[in-house]
């Protein structure tokens, strides 16, 4: 492994030895969780933005101007979501059950 896995995975390391819980969460899948599986526009045009910034202000997110915002920032406030929800206990997880790896997605 090399590149951005090799460094994903440093950091993880790095923050289980801080003693700093660390989770991974998949932008697409946690759009379309607040979509409630609705098909989505691709993030890049004006439409996907939209549709993004209107699921995490339904979510109850508020960031003025997000609309500005590039789908990479939209992605990592997306990530903020997961975060607070993990927190409270109600983010979902999802796994394919051959380990203990998960994804995280938003309370939907």
């Amino acid at each position: 492994m090399g590149g951005w896995i090799a460094t994903g995975l440093a950091v993880f390391d790095a923050l289980a030895d801080g003693g700093v819980p660390a989770f991974e969460m998949f932008p697409f899948a946690g759009y379309r969780a607040l979509a409630r599986g609705l098909p989505l526009p691709k993030k890049t045009t004006v439409a996907g933005i939209r549709t993004r910034v209107e699921l995490l202000v339904e979510a109850g997110v508020s960031a003025p101007q997000a609309l500005m915002w590039s789908h990479d920032g939209l992605d990592a406030l997306l990530g903020a979501l997961v975060a607070v929800d993990q927190a409270q206990g109600r983010a979902l997880r999802v796994t394919c059950g051959h380990d203990e790896s998960a994804i995280w997605l938003p309370a939907a």
